[in-house]
């Protein structure tokens, strides 16, 4: 990687610390306001302060989010976008009636930077049950490694084909993610077929159609319980919203 690129990460990194982390608010608990999310009726979206999170793509957005995207606007499905809003409850909350734990979906891209910092934290929080949706906004290469990652879930491997891929500073093509699942000790022959099939382009539609009805304007994102957040937030915001969604529904 070249000297240039490396700065700008380590800047975006950076100042993506500097707002998951806010110093000046160590102490403090969080001032959480909500506000109703009209396009999805029953759900709401988390504002901090009074600003509603959710406002730009790259760097500080509305409320301190952090997020990244977008490259290119994916293609649209309408048939699997009005499936999924008939649908949207049980895709999100698979049987939740309430309390703890509170559900969890987790929009992510491979190539997103921040989602590296916010996943291992997502990983501490108690209370929740935790869903991974695959949101790939960088062009090919993302959408190729979210193909990867769903086709090893296939096979029970798609965290550790995602830990795999943030490890690998590129992938060239399909053909050197084969070796790759083959390392993990999946079967390659089935990973290929699945790469490329039916089932895991069902699935990829129907994250980017979850997203798309969300409004979702880059990642990281989250719907936590019927809260729509988006951006890195802080552990003490994150924390405050799952106790609210537990006791709102409990």
């Amino acid at each position: 990687m070249e000297r240039r690129g490396l700065v700008k990460g380590a800047l975006i990194l950076g100042g993506a610390w500097a707002i998951v982390a806010r110093p000046w608010n160590w102490g403090r608990a969080p001032e959480l306001e909500f506000e109703p999310f009209d396009p999805v009726p029953g759900f709401r979206r988390l504002s901090l302060g009074g600003q509603v999170t959710g406002g730009g793509l790259t760097g500080g957005g509305a409320g301190g989010a952090v997020l990244l995207g977008l490259d290119a606007s994916p293609a649209r499905d309408a048939a699997v976008e009005a499936r999924v809003r008939a649908e949207v409850e049980p895709l999100l909350w698979s049987g939740w009636t309430g309390g703890a734990p509170v559900p969890v979906t987790y929009f992510t891209d491979i190539r997103c930077p921040l989602c590296r910092l916010l996943e291992p934290r997502l990983a501490t929080l108690e209370g929740i049950t935790l869903t991974t949706r695959e949101y790939p906004l960088f062009g090919a290469a993302s959408e190729l490694a979210a193909r990867a990652v769903l086709a090893a879930g296939r096979q029970g491997a798609a965290e550790a084909m995602r830990e795999r891929l943030h490890r690998t500073r590129a992938v060239s093509g399909a053909d050197a993610l084969g070796p790759l699942a083959e390392g993990l000790g999946l079967d390659g022959g089935q990973f290929r077929a699945d790469l490329d099939g039916a089932e895991v382009a069902a699935r990829l539609a129907e994250d980017r159609a979850l997203a798309g009805l969300f409004g979702l304007p880059g990642t990281p994102s989250l719907i936590i319980g019927r809260t729509r957040v988006v951006g890195v937030q802080p552990d003490a915001v994150l924390r405050a919203v799952i106790a609210d969604e537990a006791l709102a529904r409990g």
